[in-house]
């Protein structure tokens, strides 16, 4: 008889934890859908305000970087590297690791006053080879024997005039230099559009930037105001029960 008092007991036990879980869960779900509809709320309310910062961002990126940025174009030649054993023969793949590990070594003397002060001098460039140097980029493309060198400039044709004289100058030092080879097999040309700004990241961007200030605003009107709009903020202040609301004129309901 004990035996089954204490199983009638369990039972009862396990049946009253199973109800304040569902009713655990059915008020936190209750919750959730309550911070969701507030949210939508104030998305509601403060559409107008988000838009038009957005809008403003927008514009305000679009003016800054169509008339106060420079827009700034790339110049570059591509050029293939061999190693001193690959003047005659077959390529074999002992000749290709080394050249393709031969690109970081030349890319250093590309950019060396060895190379950049004979350039400087024949285009009569007003510059130290430090500052030329900082404008240079040589890269291997795609771990291959091919080497690119490049320079953004605002002035394409003043760009592309010097990585020219570099793919020029460059060969007959490399070889002279470290006994290996450097030769152009693509002319330096100039990109037709501005490699910089970009204008469709920068638009982003700025609308992007519209929104944080829209939400910042957002915050600080949400956070300062102490009106209670609805029944369920009343008793969520006070824990009491809403008997009733009284309408303002014009239908809508008294907000405190």
């Amino acid at each position: 008889m004990q035996l089954r008092n204490n199983s009638i007991q369990q039972y009862a036990a396990m049946q009253g934890l199973l109800l304040s879980n569902e009713k655990g869960q059915r008020q936190k779900q209750m919750e959730i859908g309550v911070l969701l509809n507030k949210f939508f709320q104030i998305l509601k309310r403060y559409a107008l305000l988000m838009i038009s910062l957005a809008l403003v961002g927008g514009l305000a990126g679009y003016l800054i970087t169509a008339f106060f940025i420079t827009p700034k174009y790339q110049a570059s030649t591509t050029m293939i590297v061999n190693n001193s054993q690959q003047a005659t023969g077959t390529l074999t793949t002992s000749d290709y690791n080394a050249a393709t590990h031969l690109v970081d070594t030349y890319a250093v003397i590309i950019k060396s006053d060895t190379v950049l002060n004979p350039v400087i001098s024949q285009l009569s460039l007003d510059m130290p080879y430090e500052a030329l140097a900082a404008q240079i980029d040589v890269s291997p493309v795609n771990n291959t024997q091919l080497m690119q060198v490049s320079m953004v400039h605002p002035n394409g044709e003043y760009a592309r005039k010097i990585v020219e004289k570099i793919s020029q100058i460059a060969p007959q030092l490399i070889e002279d230099r470290v006994a290996g080879s450097c030769k152009i097999i693509s002319q330096a040309r100039t990109s037709s559009k501005p490699v910089t700004p970009n204008l469709k990241w920068n638009l982003l961007l700025s609308v992007f930037s519209g929104l944080a200030v829209a939400a910042i605003i957002i915050f600080i009107r949400e956070s300062m105001d102490n009106t209670v709009n609805t029944e369920e903020q009343l008793a969520e202040i006070t824990d009491s029960i809403v008997i009733g609301v009284i309408p303002l004129e014009g239908g809508r309901r008294h907000g405190k």
